[in-house]
């Protein structure tokens, strides 16, 4: 299953100053990049005006029994490399979007840039974060990618977040 959402420009300052903390307490372990592009990473184009988000759902995929004899694989991972396919989607959702604003200019990500995904995922309704930091959707869980394009027209909308912390409360 594939959704996608246009959303208004979020304010992710209070996500960039979580992010900021966590580099400066080291959590990021040996991956110097981290640390190097940080103020990078919540840098939008100049022209952004709106941002569509996607979500590609992969829970439809049953699990097998481990054995000493049998690899499992994460669900994500059994199919199609989920970037080329929810870029595809992305591309599109983009087009279609093209033929009727011929002046769209857009740049569409899949993990491709490091760009602040969950929190901008939040923005768009599609889940909480977790204990973990993992965007969760009620009745999905975490069984969705995200990727989305940064869009040159103002074509989004404000959408509910879930705000409420739903962890430890599903048992």
């Amino acid at each position: 299953m594939f959704e996608y959402r246009i959303i208004k420009l979020p304010d992710l300052s209070f996500f960039q100053q979580i992010y900021r903390e966590w580099i400066q307490r080291g959590f990021h372990g040996e991956m110097s990049y981290l640390e190097k592009t940080a103020e990078w990473r919540f840098k939008l184009p100049e022209f952004t005006k709106s941002i569509l988000m996607a979500r590609l759902f992969y829970d439809d995929i049953e699990v097998v029994e481990s054995s000493k004899d049998r690899i499992i694989l994460a669900k994500y991972a059994v199919r199609e490399d989920y970037h080329q396919t929810l870029k595809d989607m992305i591309s599109r959702v983009v087009n279609n979007l093209e033929t009727r604003w011929k002046s769209l200019q857009f740049k569409i990500f899949v993990d491709s840039s490091p760009h602040p995904e969950k929190p901008m995922g939040y923005f768009s309704g599609f889940g909480f974060f977790g204990l973990s930091s993992v965007l969760i959707d009620p009745y999905y869980g975490s069984y969705f990618n995200l990727g989305g394009a940064f869009l040159s027209l103002d074509l989004g909308e404000n959408y509910p977040v879930l705000n409420d912390n739903f962890c430890a409360k599903c048992n």
